[in-house]
């Protein structure tokens, strides 16, 4: 008599670990191993393994399980009779999603079944009682491991020592020994923004240089430069909860003079930023509308429309109906207007530099200020505490006083570290000559330095003698005023 051969049940098998920071994934391809003979022992068919590597499953994870979800759901569909896992705390130690589980046992009958924890019973109270009982003690033991993590990682903050994660660009894995190559890219970076370049340019010197980011090798951008340099860790500083606390147990990458003056230069709300590619054009963004009750930005465009010569030009950010002026032509009217007043006003320029240049002795005295008082309002604390002072509001007073005087020092050392961005140009024999020779971001940041450039609504129709076929352009109608500068 012939005999239909039944269908084993389908299985699922679920494999995960919390860490694996060198990618190596060995962890979970051992228990793919011993799930795998688990089903065989079962009589259980693996119809798909779901591997969720470096990603946690307690109350504490902040990473998503999207495969684990996926599993979920295809159990919810039916896709799975059984789900296999190395251990219960493998699957999750969440007890919210053991409550998943034990529904969806009641609801489509899906078995949990572990090489180490057993099958987990959900078919009476004792067993679910159980269920519930591990998972909490799984949970527990979780916020425990992260609790020891956390004072492991403020005992480390409070003595100036690495806290530990991802490796830090410009450091080694331990965090504190200095990789040459990314250190030095770092300190040029600082000082080609505090020149006046943009994030964008030097992200892409980073990049021609060979140097990634410590994420998974990804090029540098602006962001990911932006939020490198900005880290205190590069001046040698301790950083807890968004506050310096002091000096770190490693060296810096940029001294922290040089490091204040960037962090003011990034932080600037007034600052112009282009988030992507370096600019390209000398105004967009920098030269404004004229308009009346308009004197917004320009940017770069295009001419369109049948039968017009397709032109660059800068337009109105507001409204394309306000100006829309040659971008060629205006560039060469306000570089000749920068050039002459460089040419003309050098020595007059030259006396009003009213940011000097850095002296050592006076960096040496403003930094051991600085540390003065970074160490006064870190033992502020041990002080109430020892009775020394008696008054909390003495406390806030006296915090409040210093930091307004680490303000101050930190503003001083900015001001010795900046310099000015004309600067280096006044220091050449002819500057209106360096600024024609120099990049279009020390451009662009020597006019925004100087002036304020603005252009005027034309009048309507062509002038007297004007030749068809060729634009008509009327520099009376582009202003640079250069009673920016003091």
């Amino acid at each position: 008599m012939e005999t239909t051969q039944q269908a084993r049940p389908r299985a699922a098998i679920y494999c995960r670990i919390s860490s694996d920071p060198e990618g190596l994934a060995l962890g979970v391809e051992r228990q793919e191993v011993d799930c795998r003979a688990l089903a065989a022992r079962l009589g259980l068919e693996v119809v798909r393994v779901f591997v969720e590597n470096d990603t946690g499953a307690s109350t504490k994870s902040k990473k998503a399980r999207p495969l684990y979800k996926e599993m979920i759901d295809g159990a919810r569909a039916g896709i799975y009779d059984a789900i296999l896992a190395y251990s219960a705390s493998r699957i999750t130690r969440r007890p919210a999603e053991w409550e998943d589980l034990i529904r969806l046992y009641e609801t489509v009958g899906t078995m949990i079944h572990t090489v180490m924890s057993g099958t987990a019973n959900f078919s009476t109270a004792d067993g679910r009682a159980t269920a519930r009982t591990v998972a909490a003690w799984d949970a527990a033991e979780a916020e425990r491991t992260a609790e020891r993590v956390q004072r492991a990682k403020a005992d480390s903050a409070a003595k100036g020592k690495w806290r530990g994660g991802r490796r830090p660009f410009g450091y080694e894995a331990d965090g504190v020994t200095i990789r040459p190559d990314e250190a030095a890219a770092l300190e040029r970076a600082a000082d080609a923004i505090i020149a006046g370049r943009s994030l964008g340019a030097a992200a892409r010197e980073i990049n021609e240089s060979g140097l990634t980011t410590t994420s998974k090798n990804l090029a540098m951008d602006v962001v990911s430069l932006r939020n490198i340099l900005l880290r205190p860790r590069n001046a040698g500083l301790m950083e807890v909860n968004g506050e310096i606390t002091g000096k770190a147990q490693w060296a810096a990458v940029i001294p922290e003079d040089k490091w204040l003056a960037l962090r003011g230069i990034l932080t600037d709300p007034s600052r112009r930023t282009q988030n992507g590619s370096e600019r390209r054009w000398l105004g967009s963004g920098l030269f404004r509308c004229g308009t009346p009750g308009c004197g917004g930005v320009v940017r770069a465009a295009v001419t369109s429309g049948e039968g017009r010569v397709r032109r660059l030009v800068y337009r109105c950010k507001t409204s394309s109906g306000h100006v829309n002026r040659d971008m060629y032509l205006t560039d060469a009217v306000v570089e000749i207007a920068v050039r002459d007043y460089l040419r003309d006003e050098q020595d007059a320029l030259r006396a009003k530099m009213t940011v000097p240049a850095p002296h050592r002795k006076d960096v040496e005295k403003l930094r051991a200020d600085l540390r003065g008082y970074r160490e006064r309002l870190k033992g502020l604390p041990a002080e109430y505490a020892g009775g020394r002072i008696t008054d909390w509001q003495m406390v806030l007073e006296a915090r409040s006083n210093l930091e307004g005087q680490i303000e101050e020092v930190e503003q001083k050392l900015t001001a010795l570290t900046t310099g000015n961005v004309l600067g280096e140009t006044l220091t050449a024999a002819d500057p209106g000559q360096m600024f024609l020779d120099a990049d279009l971001d020390r451009r662009r940041a020597i006019i925004d330095a100087l002036a304020v450039v603005t252009i005027r609504p034309a009048r309507r129709g062509r002038p007297v003698g004007h030749v068809p076929g060729k634009p008509y352009f009327d520099p009376k109608f582009i202003d640079v005023d250069f009673g920016k500068h003091p």
